[in-house]
């Protein structure tokens, strides 16, 4: 009796023991598990943030844009209001006014394209191959919109040529009206890229949750 009183406790010490040591091991287990996938949030957390921020910026810098380009729209049309009442200097000077205008557009261009190289360097970030393409045609959209800033950049300079030629009297057989409706045209088209690239952008938010 008193050999197996001893064994009882000896055993019933045992049965302590492994159960704090099976403890201990869960919790050593738990932290390892934890730490593992800390590092690739972190990780991967890092990578999404260089992301969203570029696109963040790149996103106010777009629609400053496109802010401006309207205004140099409703420009454009005094400007053909001008050249109709024959009033060339007023017509000149605000299409000298206008460049102004496109160089600061300019500028932001290339502010807009050091995000959109921000993004691009992100893009392996992006896990799910639905968001990665929409993320690429957002990318896409924008770089069309920079294009289309210094196509209508050069026929706001036709434009100056031939208000010149005209204020001194020069035979010019270009139409003012036409050089507008082409400008006009193309910042149409900026915003028409910049709406598709927003719009890629919502989709990207709605498959990856965001």
């Amino acid at each position: 009796m008193q050999a197996v009183g001893k064994w009882g406790k000896t055993s019933c010490r045992m049965n302590g023991r492994n159960s704090k040591t099976l403890k201990i091991a869960a919790a050593i287990g738990a932290i390892i598990i934890a730490g593992f996938f800390l590092a690739r949030y972190r990780s991967s957390a890092g990578v999404a943030l260089a992301f969203k921020d570029a696109r963040a910026q790149g996103a106010a810098i777009a629609d400053n844009i496109v802010n401006l380009s309207n205004q140099i729209s409703v420009d454009l049309d005094k400007v053909s209001e001008y050249d109709k009442a024959g009033q060339t200097q007023e017509a000149l000077d605000l299409t000298t006014n206008l460049h102004f205008k496109v160089q600061d557009i300019k500028g932001q261009a290339s502010q807009l394209s050091d995000q959109l190289r921000n993004m691009i360097g992100a893009l392996d970030s992006i896990r799910s191959p639905g968001a990665k393409q929409a993320a690429i045609e957002s990318i896409t959209n924008r770089m069309a919109l920079i294009s289309r800033l210094f196509s209508y950049g050069e026929y706001l300079d036709q434009l100056s040529i031939v208000l010149t030629h005209r204020f001194i009297g020069a035979s010019d057989k270009s139409s003012v009206p036409v050089i507008v409706s082409q400008i006009n045209a193309e910042v149409t088209a900026v915003g028409n890229f910049n709406k598709q690239a927003v719009q890629a952008m919502q989709r990207f938010d709605a498959i990856t949750g965001n």
